[in-house]
């Protein structure tokens, strides 16, 4: 039989009906005879369903009927508009107006929102992902973190759907989207340009070309989120200076269009 710590471990995986037929019996045993235990799992069963009702599902962001249900959603409520900064800094635009520092609640709820920003536009991000993401800080004794509280708190500063029409974060059987739809993020464009780059110079379409290089160039205003030194901002960081490469190496000699 399992005991309280295997329990606690398998909460998330027992309460998203992740685990087989013989894990799940044996939690189900555990719970039977430990009181601590089934409390703590009704009390995470309750938020999970509280958090659930706060974020909406989606079927795929890609597909027409998705951009149908968000155009029907914005004719309905107030848009909503975050925009994000990560080239040479890090900054936040609610809404038209900056997020200030003291708005975060912890140090990993700003951390949870540029690790799904780093995922690329249009991802949807595994729980357990994030999750992995989010404990390793790179500090020497990391603070446990608790998942669904960081994202919670992050709700709360980004607005939630039922008093605010908040619709940035997504969420996808137990993945989870930064909706693109109504969040700006200058990596995110700088990325689609330099593919627009890449496809006309493939083709050799030298004017246009020329122009995305110019759009590209523009957007980079310096390293991708230059104070973070975790792995997975280092990653995204080294990609994005290849692309800038890349576009310093194009743009004296883009081709004429023939």
């Amino acid at each position: 039989m399992y005991g309280c710590p295997d329990v606690m471990k398998l909460m998330h995986a027992f309460l998203d009906g992740e685990l087989d037929a013989t894990e799940t019996g044996r939690v189900q045993a555990h719970l039977q005879e430990c009181m601590y235990c089934r409390d703590a799992f009704a009390s995470e069963r309750s938020f999970l369903k509280l958090l659930k009702s706060h974020t909406p599902e989606i079927s795929a962001p890609t597909r027409p009927q998705t951009d149908s249900r968000l155009a029907a959603l914005s004719r309905r409520s107030k848009v909503r508009s975050l925009q994000i900064r990560t080239f040479g800094c890090c900054a936040f635009t609610l809404d038209g107006r900056p997020i200030p520092d003291d708005a975060w609640h912890g140090p990993h709820t700003k951390r949870l929102l540029l690790i799904l920003v780093s995922f690329g536009r249009g991802s949807l991000v595994p729980r357990d992902e994030l999750i992995d993401l989010l404990r390793a800080s790179g500090e020497p004794d990391p603070e446990p973190v608790d998942f669904y509280r960081v994202l919670h708190q992050l709700q709360a500063v980004l607005g939630r759907p039922c008093d605010s029409g908040s619709v940035f974060i997504r969420l996808q059987r137990g993945r989870f989207l930064l909706d693109p739809e109504y969040c700006a993020v200058d990596c995110w464009r700088f990325e689609e340009t330099v593919s627009s780059a890449k496809r006309y110079a493939a083709y050799g379409q030298g004017e246009e070309t020329r122009r995305f290089l110019t759009e590209a160039r523009a957007l980079y205003r310096g390293p991708f989120l230059p104070a973070i030194r975790e792995r997975w901002a280092e990653l995204k960081r080294y990609g994005l200076e290849r692309q800038i490469v890349w576009i310093e190496s194009r743009a004296d000699r883009a081709p004429d269009r023939e």
